[in-house]
């Protein structure tokens, strides 16, 4: 009896304007989220930022292994090799960590990226795509091949100034379509309302991340996606309905018909864990 075919792999790149917006947290709490609502699929984390990745400093993982050692195998490199470099965290997502020094980051080149990326899209159901801040050549290539692009932003004002001037590039290369605004830290200090904010960006907010900075950072700093250990806070709730909305493809704004409502409500009230 043959086995039903696979879905393709959903490659979701997680972009931002600048550092310091959310990327790399957003990327591993949404991984995490994935793998506890959808146990029956593989999911795994690419830590893009070739020189100064996290990723498996947030998952706290230990091992050296890397993208350094798919370098240095290109050539004999296929699926069961590739996935030896793996970390594993606890959850079930698989990690293809950034390397450990900053100068291996020269090392990587495009041809190397298609095809451990095409690696990867065999072995797995999702992959979240953690890419460095702005725009570089190898997040022009996440961008290209990714079936959504999170684009990830806070409310001080700068911040959605950078994105915006982001997703009107965005718009020129024809990648718009597969951009969703996702609004990290909602509930902060900021000079612009709710309402404002959409306007600056000149696009629409499709999710919101409430602001529990103390608790996201202490997270990192742990090793801890906090969605493992806050489940019930309104910060891991958030992290539900991005994944939902991904896999369904219906976002928080579509869903829930006025978002705005919503982004108020998190201004006016503290979000207490």
């Amino acid at each position: 009896m043959k086995e039903p075919l696979r879905k393709p792999c959903q490659c979701i790149a997680v972009c931002g304007a600048k550092g310091g917006a959310g990327r790399t947290s957003l990327a591993v709490n949404l991984a995490v989220t994935l793998a506890k609502q959808h146990k029956d699929l593989k999911i795994g984390i690419w830590d893009a930022d070739f020189q100064f990745g996290n990723v498996n400093m947030a998952m706290n993982l230990l091992s050296t292994l890397s993208i350094k050692e798919a370098v240095d195998a290109y050539e004999h490199l296929d699926r069961l090799l590739l996935s030896r470099y793996l970390l594993r965290h606890e959850s079930g997502v698989r990690v293809l960590a950034a390397p450990p020094r900053p100068e291996y980051a020269e090392l990587i080149t495009l041809p190397l990226l298609d095809k451990v990326m095409g690696l990867l899209a065999e072995e797995l159901d999702y992959l979240i795509i953690d890419t460095p801040a702005g725009f570089q050549e190898t997040t022009l290539f996440f961008m290209e091949r990714a079936a959504s692009i999170l684009m990830v932003t806070t409310p001080e004002l700068n911040s959605l100034v950078n994105t915006k001037a982001m997703t009107q590039t965005l718009e020129v290369l024809g990648l718009k379509k597969q951009m969703k605004v996702v609004l990290n830290r909602a509930g902060i200090d900021s000079v612009l309302q709710p309402s404002q904010m959409a306007d600056v960006l000149q696009a629409n907010i499709d999710y919101t991340i409430p602001d529990q900075w103390g608790t996201a950072s202490k997270a990192i700093d742990l090793g801890i996606p906090f969605t493992t250990v806050y489940a019930g806070t309104e910060l891991s709730r958030a992290y539900l309905r991005l994944a939902e909305g991904l896999h369904t493809g219906v976002s928080e704004r579509d869903a829930r018909g006025s978002l705005l409502a919503r982004m108020v409500s998190l201004w006016n009230r503290k979000v207490t864990v």
